[in-house]
């Protein structure tokens, strides 16, 4: 019996990003004995009844293309499967809170169970069902709702505002939400769809104005380029009554050591400027909003109070833009809260995407 894989096969693999099926197997010759020798090897892994990985594809992949892989091997062998929710997100590549252990997938009733996924027995619309990188998966509206509907609302965020960054309009979501107002958590994804905000950048982002409206925080503008006379700053978070700027400090900035020093004195530049010009900045990480958020919070509050006992008028010479992405609806809590502002006199747009630019800011 072989100990190495024939040629056959490794092409096989390639060709089918590294997922084949046993029937696949006996076409290219290998008999039962010979699948059990390879996968005794170390040759083939097994994902599912009837479906193997090449180990070396396997071992070397992320959390992601793992993922990704398990559907796909189950899919060659029960070809009724369909990724949904935090699964049907990881193959659109869109961000989640946790990638699930094992893919949650939707099957008609009355069908088998599954070792290898986590079944939801549905009957599925067709409408709702498309296939993304030779996976069939829920649509990008459907995938939201069902996200919004299972997850805490910060958590929902991460993925909700992906999907609109993408370009997905509003209006799409609201209808399929209005479709399914039987489904367990309704309220709470139409929560979630009506706090999106295709300006957040981040997961980070997104679990930071989370965690602001679950504390009952003032909602902060995402992303707003403010001008000065020469030059102009683009920040995270904006509170423009008050004043605060939040800075979500994620670790892959720092993460190149060859880069991270200029990271670093960019930061302090910036945020040298923004106090320059009047603004108090509040920091936070990852560990400040995993949880409840309220470290977040207490930054948030702190600076407020400094700048309430200074006394903070916005800025002579200053604007703000609130930029617009090209591929994305500014939603209307954005327009409503510009408006807003607009009356109290602060100089702050709705503009187009005109920095054009991934930079923070320009001195």
């Amino acid at each position: 019996m072989p100990q190495t894989p024939p040629a056959a096969l490794v092409d096989a693999l390639t060709s089918q990003h590294g997922v084949i099926t046993r029937p696949q197997l006996h076409a290219l010759g290998c008999g039962d004995r010979t699948i059990a020798t390879l996968t005794r090897h170390g040759h083939l892994t097994r994902l599912h009844a009837g479906a193997y990985a090449d180990t070396q594809a396997w071992r070397a992949a992320s959390t992601q293309t793992r993922h990704c892989m398990t559907l796909l091997a189950i899919q060659h062998v029960c070809s009724d499967i369909v990724g949904f929710a935090a699964t049907a997100a990881t193959v659109w590549g869109l961000p989640v809170e946790t990638i699930p252990a094992r893919p949650l997938v939707i099957r008609q009733p009355g069908r088998p169970v599954l070792v290898a996924a986590d079944v939801t027995r549905s009957n599925l619309p067709a409408a709702d069902r498309t296939t993304y990188a030779g996976l069939a998966v829920t649509t990008l509206t459907r995938t939201a709702i069902d996200i919004a509907a299972q997850t805490p609302l910060a958590e929902a965020l991460i993925t909700v505002d992906a999907v609109l960054r993408r370009g997905t309009p509003l209006a799409d979501l609201q209808q399929q939400l209005g479709t399914r107002r039987r489904i367990q958590g309704w309220s709470r994804a139409a929560v979630a769809i009506a706090a999106g905000d295709p300006a957040a950048e981040s997961p980070l982002e997104s679990l930071s104005r989370g965690r602001v409206i679950e504390r009952g925080m003032p909602l902060p503008l995402a992303n707003v380029v403010i001008r000065f006379r020469d030059g102009w700053v683009r920040v995270d978070e904006l509170w423009a009554e008050l004043g605060v700027i939040g800075e979500c400090d994620g670790k892959m900035k720092y993460a190149d050591p060859a880069t991270a020093s200029d990271a670093v004195w960019r930061e302090k530049r910036r945020h040298e400027r923004l106090q320059d010009l009047g603004f108090e900045v509040a920091r936070w990480g990852m560990a400040e909003v995993a949880r409840d958020g309220a470290a977040m919070e207490a930054r948030f509050r702190r600076a407020a109070a400094r700048q309430r006992t200074l006394g903070f008028t916005w800025p002579s010479g200053v604007t703000a833009e609130v930029p617009a992405l090209q591929q994305a609806q500014t939603p209307p809590h954005v327009v409503a809260e510009v408006e807003r502002l607009q009356s109290l006199g602060i100089p702050i747009t709705c503009a187009s995407d005109s920095v054009g630019s991934p930079a923070l800011w320009r001195p």
